[in-house]
């Protein structure tokens, strides 16, 4: 591969639904133990439904959603093809 294609390739990451799934998820990953209580003190409501083990649901999320989003998007792209 040579430069300018990889510089295409990255000029075009910001467009890309799964770079910005990832990016959403992985911040929302890394800063969860600061989130989840601030949201409690935010909205008391919310003790009750934020289990601790929040971050393992999001590791899972992260996953099926990044399969699903390839999936859909290799399928589309695939059927636009001649």
């Amino acid at each position: 591969m040579d430069m300018a294609t990889i510089r295409s390739k990255l000029g075009a990451m910001h467009k890309s639904t799964v770079v910005w799934f990832n990016v959403v998820g992985g911040a929302l990953f890394l800063y969860i133990d600061e989130l989840i209580p601030a949201l409690v003190d935010a909205i008391p409501a919310l003790k009750d439904y934020l289990p601790t083990t929040t971050a393992n649901k999001i590791a899972v999320a992260l996953i099926v959603g990044n399969v699903m989003l390839r999936t859909f998007k290799t399928s589309a792209a695939i059927e636009k093809k001649p």
